[in-house]
């Protein structure tokens, strides 16, 4: 895309190993001034260790309060079970902007769905608040799920 159409762009996630290829369109983004994150994809996996142990003993007959990332963590290695991924017998989307947005998509047409309600399961409040927003500008939308372009003709 930035190649045929570089303006399109209006903010870029990439991982930290992808720095050294892309420099050419980082300085892009600093010169036009286009925001870039760099995303840990092992931290968003992490993140989700929460959301793992709560369904765990969710399936056990056991409501908690979602634990916090180092609780959650040491329960999944005491008991064998893996710390990534997908609880058993349930379906996660886990990822960068994009890989969430392009599951999201994939879940949608699997289900015939013209919409889809997200519900992220994390600790720490901010990070479950990030998370929304970085959905929402995945998809191009402004906190109120209006097209980002539409907002600002509104305004």
């Amino acid at each position: 895309m930035f190649a045929r159409r570089p303006q399109a762009i209006r903010k870029l996630y990439l991982a930290e190993a992808r720095i050294p290829q892309l420099q050419p369109l980082l300085k892009w983004c600093v010169a036009n001034r286009v925001g870039y994150r760099v995303v840990d994809e092992a931290d968003l996996e992490r993140l989700a260790a929460s959301s793992r142990m709560s369904f765990s003993l969710l399936r056990r007959g056991r409501l908690i309060p979602v634990p916090p990332v180092d609780k959650a963590l040491r329960y999944l290695q005491e008991r064998g079970e893996p710390p990534t991924g997908a609880p058993a017998g349930r379906r996660a989307i886990i990822g960068t902007p994009p890989q969430a947005r392009a599951g999201l998509e994939e879940l949608a047409q699997d289900y015939g769905a013209e919409e889809v309600i997200v519900v992220t399961i994390t600790f720490d409040h901010e990070a479950r608040k990030r998370s929304y927003t970085l959905l929402a500008e995945a998809f191009g939308l402004d906190g109120a799920g209006t097209p980002a372009s539409a907002a600002s003709a509104i305004s």
